[in-house]
């Protein structure tokens, strides 16, 4: 890693890297940037300019909306406005999919965002974070635009989340691995700070609503007591973390190893996590970093979406750790 990489840098090698590359893929990344710097901007001075309570609105999944949540979505697609390479874009803050270049549909890339993960935290200057996703659209009889929408994770071109905390971080999955980006304020870049991230094969970090213990299957049930020392086999310790920011928990699940874990409950069989802007695109980082991801039953990124919302159930993180939850739900 050379000191003082930007992304730009980055993209601009990468590019090289491959003869046939148009371009394409360095300015949707660019463009990704450049919503994170934006949104950063504003979440640093929210509290200043009252910015942070709710807007009136209810969203599609019956969630309050947060003025940040609305202003985070708008700067997404005003980013994307005018680059003539995204078709639709699919938000959990949007019902239907807007399209960005009206019928035309001239875009080769859709993109799907969840624009401010763990906005229940602004109020109280918690961590929060944005997601995002990009596919391309298919051609033939399943291609154009619309039909491209509901594809499977394991054909998004890239994905990654951007972390708004103490610094703020881009964490990109692309073909050569993870990266993490940290935001320079002072020249308002990314510089590369952490290259090819590989997640510990095993690790101590448990995040998750334990409070949900009772509403959770019986094999569920049984790994958390294995990890909270009920269970007399017990032969290693865990250490909780939870702060119900999909983003934030899952980085220190990658960095320092461990599980996440949104299952789904008798109330929310599927959990409440999106697949397409949430939950596939965290999959996609984290087998990219080498860990593994899966609802209890499948892998995440084989699942076929049917609808632009469908939830989803997430267990992702080292593969030995994420393996210990799956004997217990066999």
């Amino acid at each position: 890693m050379v000191p003082g990489t930007t992304l730009t840098r980055h993209i601009l090698e990468g590019q090289k890297a491959h003869p046939g590359a148009t371009g394409e893929f360095s300015a949707l990344l660019t463009q990704v940037a450049l919503a994170g710097k934006r949104i950063s901007f504003e979440l640093s001075r929210a509290g200043i300019l009252g910015e942070t309570g709710l807007t009136g609105a209810t969203n599609i999944h019956g969630e309050k909306v947060k003025e940040l949540d609305q202003i985070s979505n708008d700067i997404f697609v005003d980013s994307f406005k005018y680059l003539d390479l995204v078709s639709l874009v699919v938000s959990e803050e949007m019902n239907m999919a807007a399209a960005l270049q009206g019928p035309s549909r001239t875009g080769k890339y859709n993109l799907y965002i969840d624009p401010l993960d763990g906005s229940s935290n602004i109020g109280v200057n918690g961590g929060v974070g944005s997601i995002f996703s990009i596919h391309k659209i298919l051609d033939g009889p399943r291609g154009g635009a619309e039909k491209s929408l509901l594809q499977k994770g394991s054909a998004q071109v890239t994905a990654g989340y951007i972390m708004y905390g103490p610094s703020t971080l881009m964490v990109l999955a692309c073909y050569d691995g993870v990266h993490v980006f940290t935001l320079d304020t002072g020249i308002g870049e990314f510089i590369l700070t952490q290259e090819k991230v590989a997640i510990p094969k095993k690790g101590k970090i448990l995040s998750v609503n334990a409070c949900n213990h009772a509403k959770w299957e019986p094999g569920m049930k049984a790994f958390l007591d294995f990890t909270e020392g009920r269970d007399p086999k017990k032969k290693e310790s865990f250490s909780s973390r939870y702060s119900g920011t999909f983003v934030t928990d899952f980085h220190r699940v990658l960095l320092e190893g461990g599980v996440f874990m949104y299952p789904g409950d008798f109330g929310n069989p599927q959990g409440k996590l999106r697949l397409l802007y949430e939950v596939a695109p965290m999959a996609f980082v984290c087998e990219r970093a080498g860990g593994r991801a899966t609802t209890g039953r499948e892998r995440i990124l084989d699942i076929l979406p049917t609808d632009i919302h469908q939830h989803a159930p997430a267990i992702l993180g080292s593969p030995d750790n994420v393996e210990q939850v799956l004997s217990f739900l066999k």
